[in-house]
């Protein structure tokens, strides 16, 4: 099953501390690129950047990244979405409400033919997520 893998502009840490709130998950693996041992070789100013995050979720891994000196951002993601299952629409409510603050809503959390609750959002750091109820 292929694991999402994120890329922030110096965000990252801050990314999934507040994906561990929204979610319950763990973060088990964070260093940054100055902790590193290729941290000589890379400039100073990316050295607070986080070279690799994980985080166990209830339904799997989610990993990220900030961008690296070789690697530009490019910008949020394109054409791309996570995907979350929720299986009330209270907790599809909850979730969604808890991933908009700060962020913009595309498509409000609501019934729709193929499930009572689903919405479509960007957050604060610039991740489009899609949630969604059971049938």
């Amino acid at each position: 099953m292929p694991t999402p893998y994120l890329t922030f502009d110096g965000h990252a840490q801050a990314a999934f501390e507040f994906y561990a709130k929204v979610f319950g998950g763990t973060i088990h693996y964070s260093q940054t690129f100055g902790e590193s041992p290729m941290a000589a070789e890379i400039p100073s100013e990316y050295h607070n950047r986080v070279m690799h995050i994980t985080m166990d979720l209830p339904d799997g891994p989610l990993m990220a990244s900030d961008c690296g000196p070789w690697a530009p951002f490019e910008g949020p993601m394109r054409s791309c979405s996570l995907s979350v299952q929720a299986k009330t629409v209270e907790e599809g409510k909850v979730v969604f409400d808890a991933l908009a603050e700060g962020g913009v809503v595309k498509m409000p959390f609501e019934a729709t033919f193929w499930s009572p609750g689903y919405g479509i959002l960007t957050d604060k750091f610039g991740v489009e997520w899609m949630v969604n109820v059971e049938h």
